[in-house]
């Protein structure tokens, strides 16, 4: 029992005095979709905005959630279209171990849950555009982040970062597997 008081103890000893920092970031990433038969898709640009905490565990592993609004885009071939696109809006949570290798350099390791928000089809036929709600977007997007980077200053990260995705964004699309692969660069600036 005593032992067991210690560790409670300890426990909040540590989280009154870990060091908390809150931030925003904002990236630029570069998408498509991987699995079977995804020849004919392509890589799209979209962007990601939000915020993120630093909370430091020890003194070289941090802790680092978030969460951000997302756009991921995504083009295909189409025989029935003279153009095919497909943009994805996410409210997306990385969950993130930091591991401070050195100073100024850090490994990011950690998951990736998203849910969807809108998603939407254009595509051109004939001239004329057309834009739809995809009703097969699935709810949810699951997925492992594996990124680094550097502190330019220390209230400033420069971050890049590879998310692989292991859901399907989409249910009943074909032959077309739909999992997301995202590289993102974006900056982080701790303010508090």
């Amino acid at each position: 029992m005593l032992k067991k008081i210690i560790i409670a103890a300890l426990l909040v000893t540590s989280a009154v005095f870990a060091q908390i920092s809150i931030g925003g970031r904002a990236a630029v990433n570069y998408g498509t979709a991987w699995g079977e038969n995804t020849d004919d898709i392509k890589w799209g640009i979209g962007f990601n905005a939000g915020a993120a905490a630093k909370i430091d565990i020890l003194p070289i592993i941090t802790f680092v959630p978030g969460v951000e609004v997302e756009l991921r885009t995504v083009s295909a071939d189409s025989p029935f279209a003279d153009e095919l696109s497909y943009s994805f809006w996410y409210l997306d949570f990385p969950l993130l171990a930091r591991f401070s290798i050195i100073p100024m350099v850090f490994a990011d390791v950690g998951v990736n849950i998203g849910f969807n928000l809108i998603a939407s089809e254009k595509k051109k036929i004939a001239g004329e555009t057309i834009t739809e709600d995809v009703e097969e977007a699935k709810t949810v997007d699951f997925g492992f982040i594996v990124g680094g980077g550097v502190s330019v200053i220390p209230n400033l990260d420069i971050n890049v970062r590879i998310v692989l995705g292991i859901a399907d964004m989409m249910e009943d699309f074909g032959d077309i597997g739909s999992k997301n692969l995202r590289f993102q660069a974006g900056v982080t600036y701790w303010f508090l």
